[in-house]
């Protein structure tokens, strides 16, 4: 590993501290995001041997992780040729696995089947699936995974679940019919997926700081959208802000706006530039989750509405959540009652009490209260201020919603994007992550699906 960054131009010292950081026990661990990048870089060179090698016999090489495949009109290397390159390289070939297919016989890579145009869910799987919904609906689930000798009702439940979820990756049409299946079965049996709790996890303590921000879009409608960011330590966040304000203040040469941090402290959207690059400066360095979630709003029922929202991100944060003593610090709005949110922190809570699911360690506190009271509020307003300049950089001018400057907007977006786990956008059915990116709103609009990949303004 040190050899790669030595190879990349770094010095030696960098070189052991990044190997250090990016291994364990000088091994790449699974599921580390840096792994797959480490990964192809250090067999760049076997790829380009191997490429080479193929392109020698007129074959198409590619390679996955650790599986390597070669496929044309007719192969002709052995086993030998590919295992030389590969052992040049430190590497070893599994001869339990090395295998040719021909024409008309069934031909998989990485467990799928690619005997059709497209890769396909092996036959088998989907078959046990569809028998696991037959009796599964034919007896009722219990009944069913009893007689299958099941050891736990709610792992095999999670599991069946699962395996849509990996069938919808690769053939989502085959999956939504099934998936239907799936949760009508459930419903009739009053049973859900759940997540059992660890009960090894240390005990810790987590505040969720949640606020909310209306969005106009062309043709005059709106969007709501909310912002749950996770805090280990409130406290930090608290004394950052007041640091700032009060520097702010005292500083006889600032700029920004006294009079507003005085009255409402840091109230993000309406102080001047200069403060809003100095906090997001501070808080990109510092450990916290952001959640976003949105949907185009209905102004007649803008209450009913946000509940929803609070609710889909509440269960989603209560599950992660599990053996953690959280409190639910929401600013306040003269729009929704106090008492409904309350209400909605305590059902979401009982909905997974009673399933077994992963959840807090006990009931959530519910906290309503202003950014004076709770600077630290003031650090979901900053992330839903730069998600909403971001998302309509592609807003046409002289549309509802005003032009954002594309570069400074996206550079403001890019300093917190590893910060930001989650966009849920309720218009598209559509989940961004940190493998899946989030991308301004085509044209503007939230309710288009992007039809190619936004290319970056120049950096």
């Amino acid at each position: 590993m040190n050899a790669l960054f030595l190879h990349l131009g770094f010095q030696e010292i960098p070189s052991d501290l990044l190997s250090r950081f990016t291994t364990i026990n000088w091994t790449l661990p699974l599921g580390l995001q840096a792994s797959p990048l480490i990964a192809n870089l250090i067999c760049k060179a076997l790829d380009d041997e191997l490429q080479t090698l193929a392109g020698q016999h007129r074959l198409l090489y590619t390679r996955y992780a650790d599986d390597i495949s070669l496929s044309g009109e007719k192969v002709v290397l052995v086993f030998a040729d590919i295992n030389e390159v590969v052992a040049r390289h430190g590497f070893t070939l599994s001869s339990r696995k090395y295998r040719i297919t021909k024409r008309g016989l069934a031909h998989f890579v990485t467990g799928l089947s690619i005997s059709d145009s497209i890769p396909r869910i092996p036959r088998r799987i989907k078959r046990s699936l569809r028998q696991e919904l037959y009796y599964a609906n034919k007896y009722g689930i219990k009944e069913h995974l009893r007689k299958r000798s099941s050891t736990s009702y709610q792992s095999d439940i999670n599991h069946i679940s699962g395996l849509l979820s990996y069938i919808h990756s690769v053939e989502p049409e085959l999956a939504a019919r099934l998936k239907g299946q799936w949760l009508g079965i459930l419903d009739r049996d009053k049973l859900s997926q759940a997540y059992l709790p660890r009960f090894d996890r240390q005990a810790r303590s987590l505040t969720y700081l949640i606020d909310e921000t209306v969005i106009k879009i062309p043709d005059s409608q709106e969007v709501l959208a909310l912002c749950c960011v996770m805090v280990e330590d409130e406290m930090e966040f608290r004394d950052l802000v007041n640091y700032l304000v009060n520097r702010y203040l005292l500083d006889p040469f600032s700029s920004a706006e006294k009079n507003i941090l005085e009255a409402k402290r840091a109230h993000f959207t309406e102080l001047s530039q200069a403060f809003r690059t100095d906090y997001l400066r501070d808080i990109a360095t510092r450990p916290f989750r952001a959640y976003v979630i949105y949907n185009v709003l209905n102004k007649s029922c803008y209450e009913d509405q946000y509940v929803e929202l609070l609710s889909r991100l509440l269960t989603h944060r209560y599950i992660s959540s599990d053996r953690a003593k959280v409190d639910v610090v929401c600013e306040e709005n003269p729009q929704v009652s106090p008492a409904k949110i309350d209400e909605l922190v305590r059902t979401r809570y009982a909905a997974l009490e009673k399933r077994g699911s992963r959840r807090p360690i006990d009931i959530p506190q519910t906290v309503i209260g202003g950014k004076r009271d709770r600077p630290e509020l003031s650090l979901s307003v900053a992330v839903l201020w730069v998600f909403r300049s971001y998302a309509q950089v592609e807003t046409p001018k002289g549309s509802q919603g005003h032009r954002k400057p594309g570069e400074t907007s996206e550079r403001r977006f890019e300093s917190i994007r590893d910060k930001i786990r989650l966009i849920m956008s309720l218009p598209t059915a559509q989940n961004f992550t940190l493998n899946k990116h989030f991308y301004p709103w085509q044209g503007g609009n939230p309710l288009m699906r992007r039809s190619k990949a936004y290319l970056s303004l120049p950096r």
